[in-house]
């Protein structure tokens, strides 16, 4: 399903409560941040977020590129038919 966004992660954080699904990249940061008081800037992990009707998911992923610092997100919709991979790009703010 997510096999190809989450390659390379040797860690995959799973969010065990509802996330809400208007937060953007900066809102999952500040989750991974303030409340699981891990470091979203690890290319090493993966965070996945589920919505409150448990049909949807929602992959955060810091990506380290040579000239740019990115995060993006992944979200796949399971009342759809195959796969609905919508792809976010945002540049790091640090």
């Amino acid at each position: 399903m997510l096999g190809g966004f989450t390659q390379g992660a040797d860690h995959i954080y799973t969010a065990c409560s509802s996330t809400d699904f208007w937060k953007q990249i900066d809102g999952l940061v500040a989750i991974v941040n303030l409340q699981f008081k891990l470091d979203p800037f690890s290319d090493s992990c993966a965070f996945v977020f589920c919505n409150k009707r448990k049909t949807a998911i929602k992959v955060l992923r810091y990506l380290y590129a040579t000239k740019k610092d990115l995060f993006t997100t992944c979200t796949y919709d399971t009342q759809k038919d195959g796969y609905n991979n919508i792809y976010t790009i945002s540049e790091n703010r640090c």
